[in-house]
């Protein structure tokens, strides 16, 4: 029999496992002429366990695998073994504010992402993002696009993606995009009814 006391030491010694996760996870913004890609960086093989904790954090996280694809204006989400499409047409307002990340010049804008949860409640999210338009790309971690530069920096609820290095090629690198199914909003929204 388990008692109060265990039941919340078993929760905050997950809780501790799901955030330590997060944090030493890396992230990957690759971009070109044709569009972007945004995962998480492959690392060596883990066990079961160590995986199912590692999508929990990504799921509590919001984060997920995006594709944008420029020819098409198409922005997906990876979800498993799915595409999702997805709004790209985000009303940031730009600020005046602004800040120096890895020695570029960056400005903040902010959104508000409105959505409705696998409940059918309405929810929102507020959205601030650092931006330099030092580098001519409007892509941005997590899909989020759509400013004057390349966002180095993006915060919302109480995650925070800040950029640790930034690469450019001489050739136009190539970006895998994912030949998953496509599905619709309500198709995903029955999906993880499911779950």
């Amino acid at each position: 029999m388990l008692t109060k006391n265990s039941d919340n030491e078993k929760i905050n010694a997950l809780t501790d496992k799901i955030n330590s996760s997060f944090n030493d996870k890396k992230f990957i913004l690759q971009a070109n002429s044709k569009g972007f890609v945004f995962n998480e960086e492959k690392t060596i093989q883990k066990d079961e366990k160590q995986e199912k904790i590692e999508k929990l954090a990504n799921a509590i996280y919001l984060i997920n695998s995006y594709y944008f694809s420029k020819v098409n204006n198409e922005l997906f989400r990876t979800i498993d073994d799915v595409n999702l499409k997805v709004d790209n047409d985000f009303n940031w307002i730009l600020l005046d504010d602004s800040k120096t990340i890895d020695n570029y010049v960056c400005y903040k804008a902010m959104c508000t992402i409105n959505f409705t949860t696998r409940h059918g409640n309405a929810g929102s999210r507020e959205i601030t993002a650092w931006y330099t338009p030092q580098i001519n790309f409007n892509y941005g971690p997590n899909g989020y696009m759509g400013l004057p530069g390349l966002i180095l920096e993006l915060e919302y609820n109480k995650t925070k993606l800040v950029a640790k290095k930034i690469e450019f090629f001489k050739e136009e690198i190539k970006i895998y995009i994912p030949n998953n199914k496509v599905i619709t909003q309500d198709e995903f929204v029955e999906k993880t009814k499911m779950n």
